[in-house]
């Protein structure tokens, strides 16, 4: 690791140049600059990888009027303060809302394998999910203020 000492015009830079990573430190006036060293690809990544690409090939199958809907719930959901041990801002993508929702589902639900599942598997055992009313109704997403009833679109 190196020392790198910034110009008087400069007050920090973070970056990646070349094999090397540049990263800020407390001091406006000075940073490091190491060697980028690839992280260790483990199983867990790999399963983590299978499953979200699994999920959106079954999200790219899903109807335009779920979608549309979830991101109605997604623009509330966005605006909501995190309490507690959640820290940060909520997601504003309703593809990501819409991952936590199968994550928290499968949870719930023990033979249910997210890097094998269909959507064949889905439309049998995915009904608990298959609206924004039921993904709602069951506890997968927090009640909004506005009246949900109608959000009611098959995924």
């Amino acid at each position: 690791m190196a020392k790198v000492v910034y110009s008087s015009i400069i007050s920090g830079l973070a970056g990646k140049i070349g094999n090397s990573v540049l990263f800020r430190s407390p001091s406006s006036h000075f940073g490091y600059l190491r060697n980028y060293a690839y992280p260790r690809l483990t199983d867990h990544m790999h399963e983590i990888g299978s499953v979200a690409k699994n999920l959106t090939i079954i999200w790219n199958q899903g109807s335009s009027e779920f979608k549309e809907e979830l991101q109605t719930y997604c623009d509330w959901y966005h605006k909501v303060p995190k309490v507690g041990d959640e820290l940060g801002t909520r997601t504003a993508s309703c593809f990501s809302l819409w991952i936590k929702i199968m994550y928290r589902w499968a949870k719930d639900h023990e033979d249910v394998d997210l890097s094998t599942f269909t959507m064949e598997d889905f439309v049998v055992t995915g009904t608990a999910v298959s609206t924004v009313k039921y993904c709602i109704m069951n506890g997968y997403l927090i009640a909004p203020p506005f009246d949900y009833s109608e959000m009611t679109a098959a995924f």
